[in-house]
């Protein structure tokens, strides 16, 4: 087994935090203890096959990716662009899966910070920030994806969920529907957060005060957008359309509609987020918010290379993208169906 972070900070006496800031030339880390820990990681002949060369270099050809649900057809095929985009950039990529835990994070983002690097570009599982905080002045460029990283001064690329949620719901109404549902996603997750948002802004403003909004809890996952579906349809809620958090959660809906011997969209219609490919084919094609993994991935990977190639800058980018609303046959007009 070769040497770990956690060694060089056993012989040197300090802390593993202290090697890991040393070697990405933190500016927190003072010059000598710099170069007592890159004199022991290179003696210890720490760092295997390309890292190794990172060290010697002070370069890396390597991207991290930090993502919640790789299942997820929507991060998927964000990974896949982002992968091409670094290809292209002549960086390779690696991916780490949270599953959406926080201690996982933390691993992914310490094993990242050993492997030494370029960047690091993630969706974080949390809206908690800790786990992620300290890369802001480890010497590790980041960029967030499908999170908000204004309030955390960290630069950040994300769709607009909160307007792209209006836009569903309106859609929805502009159709007859006044009994509107919404499954959401986990309450811990910033896009999640911002669509639960969207629905409640827009309800709110359309219907009286006697409206009570109709809001279930999943997670986001074919199982959990699954289970979700049932209890909304248990018998304890009427309602005449269901916007989703996503179109995973959708599909898990359309499922179950079809399992009750209901059909999309007579006797309930249905709108989904981020327009994945499966969207387009499912039993009943699905209306949807679309979100473009492509120019996500674009934008975040080009706010990356700048802050790798020249450093931090003084201008902090956050940028939101607006989804576009994509009419299939999964809707249609109260007054017709």
């Amino acid at each position: 087994m070769g040497t770990t972070i956690k060694d060089m900070a056993r012989i040197l006496g300090v802390s593993h935090s202290t090697v890991s800031r040393a070697l990405r030339d933190s500016p927190e880390i003072g010059p000598l203890m710099k170069q007592k820990v890159r004199d022991l990681a290179l003696n210890l002949n720490y760092r295997p096959n390309a890292f190794a060369r990172n060290l010697v270099r002070q370069k890396s050809e390597h991207i991290g990716i930090i993502i919640p649900d790789i299942e997820n057809p929507f991060y998927a095929s964000l990974c896949k662009r982002i992968i091409r985009f670094f290809e292209n950039n002549n960086y390779k990529t690696i991916i780490c899966n949270s599953d959406r835990d926080t201690t996982k994070e933390k691993s992914h983002i310490e094993y990242l910070e050993e492997l030494q690097v370029a960047g690091i570009l993630m969706v974080p599982a949390d809206v908690n920030q800790e786990s992620f905080m300290h890369l802001t002045t480890s010497g590790v460029p980041l960029v967030l994806i499908d999170h908000d990283g204004t309030k955390e001064k960290i630069d950040s690329v994300m769709g607009n969920n909160f307007i792209g949620a209006c836009i569903a719901v309106k859609h929805l109404i502009s159709l007859g529907y006044t009994k509107i549902a919404h499954i959401s996603g986990p309450e811990n997750a910033d896009p999640s957060l911002a669509r639960l948002k969207g629905y409640l802004h827009v309800v709110s403003e359309f219907f009286s005060t006697d409206f009570e909004p109709i809001i279930i809890h999943s997670d986001s996952t074919f199982t959990g957008g699954y289970e979700a579906s049932k209890s909304l349809f248990s018998g304890k809620y009427d309602f005449d359309a269901v916007f989703t958090v996503n179109d995973v959660t959708a599909l898990s809906l359309l499922q179950v509609v079809n399992e009750r011997g209901l059909r999309v969209p007579y006797d309930v219609s249905v709108v989904g987020f981020d327009d994945i490919s499966m969207a387009r084919m499912a039993s009943v094609p699905l209306t949807t918010m679309r979100q473009v993994p492509e120019d996500i991935a674009r934008e975040a990977g080009n706010i990356l290379l700048d802050k790798m190639q020249t450093g931090y800058s003084d201008s902090q980018r956050n940028i939101f993208l607006t989804p576009e609303l994509i009419i299939r046959d999964s809707c249609g007009s109260k007054l017709r169906v």
